[in-house]
């Protein structure tokens, strides 16, 4: 059960941090409703020399490494993200928007640590909506509607993953794009 922050100060005690190094990192993008999430966004982002713990000086006293987690056990921000993707799923079956969702969606996907988020449950139709605004700059097309480079040959597994992360970036609004002004 993750353990849930009552608010930024608490969160900053339970990280044992300053209060203004929870505002700073919370304007970087991490989330501050539970320790957990806040600790993977912090083992995602953070340089390992900033984090506390893994300073060497008298200040500074080191917390224990986690233990390592097996390949198949998600961590609550993977769980977190996939909760959110099928609450959007079902929200779109039900022909519910969820464009109040995405804010929250795209946050969770950005707290899941890079090597846990082939463990996040995508859900199509809700991809598709939160890529689109760089799927609406694809302007050629085939004539079956297929993307004008997609020329019908099979990815390696590389290619493949490779594709699947750069879309996952998008989702989680990691990929920013700016629009050529004319």
């Amino acid at each position: 059960m993750p353990t849930i922050a009552k608010d930024k100060k608490h969160l900053a005690e339970l990280l044992g941090v300053s209060p203004a190094s929870v505002t700073q990192m919370a304007k970087r993008g991490m989330p501050c409703h539970n320790l957990e999430a806040a600790q993977a966004w912090r083992e995602a982002n953070l340089d390992p020399a900033r984090r506390k713990g893994q300073r060497h000086d008298q200040h500074y006293n080191p917390t224990p490494p986690r233990p390592p987690r097996s390949p198949h056990q998600a961590s609550t921000a993977a769980a977190h993200a996939s909760a959110l993707m099928d609450a959007a799923g079902g929200m779109l079956e039900a022909g519910q928007s969820i464009e109040t969702l995405i804010p929250s969606l795209r946050f969770a996907l950005r707290a899941v640590p890079k090597p846990e988020r082939d463990t996040v449950g995508l859900h199509l139709d809700a991809m598709k909506l939160m890529v689109a605004h760089v799927l609406a700059l694809v302007t050629s097309v085939c004539d079956d509607g297929t993307p004008a480079w997609c020329d019908g040959s099979s990815m390696t597994d590389i290619e493949a993953q490779e594709a699947g992360e750069f879309w996952y970036q998008v989702a989680a609004g990691e990929m920013l794009v700016a629009s050529a002004q004319t």
